[in-house]
């Protein structure tokens, strides 16, 4: 086998199952870097490209098609310094205008994933002059489809209609009936994000029926896919999950996992919003085992949507053993039958939770720190799910300190406000512990009031901390504050030795206003927090009454008085009212801070798009980059922004193609659509998932070749046709979005120079250096002529 099908067919892999690959016979490779090919099989079958080996085999290749097939490889993996060599290699070659214009193309494609706009443009820009030059009307097209897809990516609005509708009249003018349903797909996106729902819906339904009449499944699929997301948005759940399931069955049957993959993601975040944890979840999960790792932003995307299932069932699961343990403890009755796996099953998914969180971390291109705090929360809340189970009670202590030490991160990556309360939360876990820690000093009492206090100076520092809080929930906490500062007081008089009744009311006055607060705030914490002061204020009303029975025979130096209420304090009544206000601290602590359970969704560029609370999208942040205008004076100082649409010029192939030094006789029907062996077949422009996070930035296109069938074979350069009108594109897997845009190209580079080649310092420095030595040899000069004065006088 030749080895630049062996490339295509790695190349092809990106968008299909890696399976394919190993149907492929190392042994069988053929060519001048055979043994290197076979290596980079290998690699590829494992699903690991790496840059260093690419590099190393881009020296060995000196066939254009070759080096093109190799830098489309490392642009699909994610290694674009590499990309980026190879392109310019192949147009050291000299190829001819169209072959360049398809090279400068895919580097402005490279350029616009790396997110660098201004790059992406310019190289875009050239490619359309380079089609304008041959007369490649479709491929200025889709230019202009390019240009509408950058200006939507800018939020500059008008200008992407403009562009938009340029690129739909000129397909309608030549009679591209694959691109007027491409570009009318993109306009359905762009209405879209502007917040025209009904338009938009309005022009994905006109793309559906065209890509249906024209007989293109996948691109019809992927329009199905895209109507569910906007179905979804607009909470028409059934219309939605509709969508979904015509675009999964074409997927499944055209035997596309990875596309498959990305619809249940959508969906599965579609149960997610509906509140179907469990069905979310097994969706999630299937969507997630289809989609590679490498495949971005797809997987981050899946993996973070599942991280956000599993804490928010997990929330679930421990309210309702909380709600059944209240309701059995009212009848007097102990844990229900299966409480305790109820909690077990919430420590397991809030650990499930944390370990994604943390599985984004380390993949390639985020470094957003908040999910340093995401994965921290839920570790320390899989702990404190287990401290309520009664069965672990010998287990509190230790289980307090691992949820203290793994709230470490979480403050390790946070600032400001929410650093001050996460603190506060590992403070009230503290006083949580010294509590849970008197259970084995039960024979000292005086020891046993010393840790009561403690305890109580750590709570009192947490709800401090707390106070700063806006509405209900800081009010409550102010009065927590209050309430627990009557408390140490109270503490202080027993070890006094003196009656500390006047101050546990004040307390217990205070966490009854402190309840209601909680229950005015609304909350499903405010409602448990409420329950939790009632409780714990009745214990010191208990504590009141019996300090008072006591108060008529307290001798001032110890006696039956005394001894009663230091009974109390043996038998836990202090220390059961401080763990109810202990836990109110703690819970209403994590909702102000919690990470755990939220969405985070990024665009083409791995920039963060979305954010916000699972199971309710209109409370989600979406983030609007703020950029610069692109203009022509400008656009190399454009901020970076994601990469977004591919689209597809089709360029046709000529009569005879060749593979390598094998010709093959072919007609421009026997390439399929996503043919990429061909190097001038179609520039593909694609988009993934929805845009949105906070990035100076501007968005823009991306453009890739199709993959070819093993009939397809790469024309010669002499023999390169111009485009024809009606070849198309589709999304590639991964991208879970496809859109019509074409892409520019930069001025031809003679002789391959690399076009972010920059002067060296020592070239910039050369003129300089020489005034300098000027200037040394006239001083020199003056030094010898002031010398030789001195010596005649």
């Amino acid at each position: 086998m030749d080895q630049l099908v062996v490339l295509h067919e790695i190349f092809e892999s990106f968008a299909k199952d890696r399976g394919s690959l190993h149907a492929i016979d190392p042994k069988s490779i053929e060519g001048s870097c055979a043994s290197q090919v076979r290596r980079l099989l290998e690699g590829a079958q494992q699903g690991e490209i790496d840059a260093e080996f690419c590099a190393q085999l881009l020296e060995c290749l000196t066939d254009i098609y070759e080096i093109k097939r190799l830098g489309d490889i490392c642009r699909r993996a994610g290694l674009f310094e590499v990309a980026v060599k190879c392109y310019n290699q192949a147009l050291s070659q000299g190829p001819d205008s169209n072959v360049r214009s398809v090279l400068l193309n895919n580097l402005g494609q490279v350029y616009a994933r790396e997110g660098d706009l201004g790059k992406a443009v310019l190289y875009y820009r050239k490619a359309a002059e380079g089609f304008e030059q041959v007369g490649n009307a479709s491929g200025v097209a889709h230019v202009l489809g390019n240009l509408g897809s950058a200006y939507r990516r800018g939020y500059e609005w008008d200008r992407a209609v403009e562009h938009c509708f340029k690129s739909l009249r000129a397909f309608e003018k030549l009679g591209d009936e694959f691109g007027v349903a491409q570009i009318m797909g993109s306009l359905g996106r762009l209405y879209a994000e502007m917040g025209e729902r009904d338009l938009a819906v309005r022009y994905y339904e006109k793309s559906l029926r065209e890509f249906e009449r024209l007989g293109d499944k996948k691109n019809a699929a992927w329009l199905l896919n895209r109507l569910g997301k906007s179905r979804a948005k607009a909470g028409s759940w059934e219309e939605a999950t509709r969508c979904f399931t015509r675009s999964l069955a074409i997927f499944d049957e055209l035997g596309m996992p990875h596309n498959s993959g990305i619809v249940l993601t959508n969906l599965g975040r579609m149960y997610l919003d509906q509140g179907l944890l469990e069905l979310a979840t097994e969706t999630l999960e299937k969507g997630l085992k289809l989609i590679g790792r490498e495949m971005l932003p797809a997987y981050p995307n899946a993996v973070a949507a599942l991280a956000a299932s599993n804490s928010t069932m997990a929330r679930q699961y421990l309210q309702e053993f909380i709600r059944d343990d209240e309701i059995q403890a009212r009848r007097g009755g102990g844990p229900a039958q299966g409480a305790n796996e109820l909690v077990t099953l919430s420590s397991q998914l809030y650990a499930s939770s944390s370990d994604r969180y943390q599985e984004l971390t380390t993949i390639p291109r985020i470094t957003l720190g908040e999910l340093k705090v995401a994965s921290s929360q839920a570790r320390s809340l899989s702990y404190l799910a287990r401290l309520h189970d009664p069965a672990r009670e010998r287990e509190r202590v230790a289980l307090a300190e691992r949820a203290i030490s793994a709230l470490q991160l979480a403050l390790a990556n946070s600032g400001g406000h929410e650093r001050i309360q996460i603190a506060a939360v590992q403070r009230s876990l503290q006083g949580m512990k010294e509590l849970w820690s008197m259970a084995g000093s039960q024979s000292e009492p005086w020891k046993l009031v010393s840790m009561l206090a403690a305890a109580t100076e750590y709570l009192i520092g947490g709800a401090r901390d707390l106070c700063d809080a806006t509405g209900g929930a800081g009010e409550a906490c102010r009065c927590i504050y209050d309430a627990l500062q009557s408390i140490g007081s109270a503490i202080e008089e027993e070890r006094q030795r003196r009656d500390p009744a006047a101050r546990l009311e004040e307390a217990s006055a205070n966490l009854r206003r402190a309840g209601e607060r909680l229950l005015a705030a609304g909350t499903g914490q405010g409602s448990d927090g409420s329950a939790r002061m009632t409780s714990a204020a009745q214990i010191l009303d208990n504590l009141v009454v019996l300090c008072r029975e006591a108060g008529s025979d307290r001798p001032t130096s110890g006696g039956s008085g005394t001894d009663r209420v230091s009974n109390l304090l043996n038998y836990g009544a202090h220390q059961e009212a401080l763990l109810q206000i202990g836990w109110t601290l703690v819970e209403n602590g994590m909702a102000r801070t919690e990470r755990a359970g939220y969405v985070y969704i990024w665009d083409d560029a791995m920039n963060l798009a979305e954010v916000g609370p699972a199971g309710s999208p209109s409370s989600r942040q979406r983030i609007n980059r703020s950029r610069k205008g692109v203009t022509e004076e400008e656009e190399m100082d454009v901020d970076p922004i994601p990469a977004g649409q591919m689209f597809s010029v089709p360029i046709a192939p000529a009569k005879t193609m060749v593979y390598g030094r094998e010709e093959i006789k072919g007609t421009p029907q026997s390439c399929t659509p996503t043919c990429t062996t061909c190097m001038a077949d179609q520039l593909i422009v694609r988009e993934r998932e929805e845009p949105r996070y906070q990035v100076t930035s501007f968005h823009r296109p991306v453009v890739e070749y199709p993959a070819a069938s093993k009939e397809c074979a790469v024309p010669s350069q002499e023999s390169r046709g111009t485009p024809e009108a009606g070849e198309f594109f589709t999304a590639p897997a991964g991208t879970g979005e496809s859109e019509w845009v074409q892409d520019f190209t930069p001025q031809e580079t003679p002789n391959s120079v690399a076009f972010d080649e920059r002067p060296t310092f020592w070239d910039r420095a050369v003129p300089y250096a020489l005034t300098g030595a000027k200037a040394l040899t006239v001083l020199l000069a003056l030094a010898l002529g002031a010398i030789a004065i001195i010596y005649l006088i």
